[in-house]
């Protein structure tokens, strides 16, 4: 993970049912972006998210570009 940038909307109870939608809104070389969103049961949104993620070498610690595999399971 690269960036992570939250908006806390509203917050969310005990015992509540949450969920989280989650989308690719940007795909490039080494890195995509996430959006996300917690949304309760009634609806509401709670909290939204932008997650930037980047493929790195492991040895080098450098940006590589993303596995052709990755980029076809989300095209």
């Amino acid at each position: 993970m690269r960036k992570l940038t939250i908006d806390y909307i509203a917050p969310a109870r005990l015992d509540e049912l949450l969920k989280v939608e989650s989308e690719i809104t940007t795909l490039r070389g080494a890195s995509m972006t996430f959006s996300q969103k917690l949304i309760n049961q009634d609806g509401v949104v709670l909290c939204r998210a932008d997650v930037l993620v980047v493929c790195v070498d492991s040895l080098k610690m450098k940006p590589v570009g993303l596995p052709k595999s990755i980029i076809a399971e989300f095209k």
